[in-house]
């Protein structure tokens, strides 16, 4: 089954969308600038990065930060094509694609803070999470 053909007006109405979500948002006063990791970009894992799932995004690298935005401007597009949607509690339909594409526009606003925080001489934020330990065969704790 084909898709109808789109107006002019939809499309550029979908190429006006692309473009702001190209652009990094002021995330300064911004309560959900720093959400959690729902799900790694399955190519970061594949290419051998850490899965920062559950994390928040302040605590990844900028590399991360660019590959999770193009995920969610991708997921955005599919959800976009499938006219895809869902009922929430409340029985209101959602339409998650604006909701990916506000991520990965705070994503790309996260990646460059951190970068031009790294131009200015500021250390890196350490990623959250447990410290490395190394199994040493003396030590009275097995784990």
């Amino acid at each position: 089954m084909t898709q109808p053909e789109k107006t002019v007006e939809q499309r550029l109405a979908a190429l006006e969308a692309a473009v702001a979500a190209l652009k990094p948002v002021d995330i300064s006063n911004d309560q959900y600038a720093d959400f959690k990791i729902r799900r790694c970009p399955p190519r970061w894992l594949e290419s051998g990065g850490p899965d920062y799932t559950g994390q928040p995004i302040s605590t990844t690298s900028p590399e991360f930060l660019d590959a999770l935005a193009g995920f969610l401007t991708w997921q955005a597009e599919k959800d976009e094509l499938r006219n895809h949607s869902y009922v929430n509690g409340k029985g209101e339909t959602v339409f998650p694609a604006p909701f990916a594409r506000r991520d990965a526009a705070r994503a790309r606003a996260f990646a460059a803070k951190m970068r031009a925080n790294a131009a200015k001489g500021a250390p890196p934020r350490r990623p959250a999470g447990p410290a490395s330990y190394e199994n040493d065969a003396n030590d009275p704790i097995p784990f």
